[in-house]
């Protein structure tokens, strides 16, 4: 049980680490203008995946990449501000 126990902690610790790592990168690539880290991340948020789930910052990477002309990013914008 103890042995069970420890590799559950691992691999929550493990994937944890992972999404920090995978989301301080895609952070820097949409900072530096990267419209489809600046989507992958409005996703993320989005839908909760390897972060708490939160409109508010999926609209605000949308908005991002929106600026950035990509087409996607706006109705994906759009459609949060219509269904908050």
């Amino acid at each position: 049980m103890k042995g069970m126990l420890a590799t559950i902690f691992m691999v929550f610790f493990v994937f944890n680490v992972y999404a920090e790592s995978e989301i301080e990168r895609l952070t820097k690539a949409c900072n530096a203008g990267n419209a489809k880290s600046c989507i992958e991340l409005g996703c993320m948020y989005h839908n909760g995946k390897g972060v708490r789930q939160n409109s508010l910052q999926a609209r605000n990477y949308y908005g991002m990449a929106c600026d950035m002309k990509n087409q996607d990013a706006c109705d994906a914008y759009s459609r949060l501000n219509k269904f908050p």
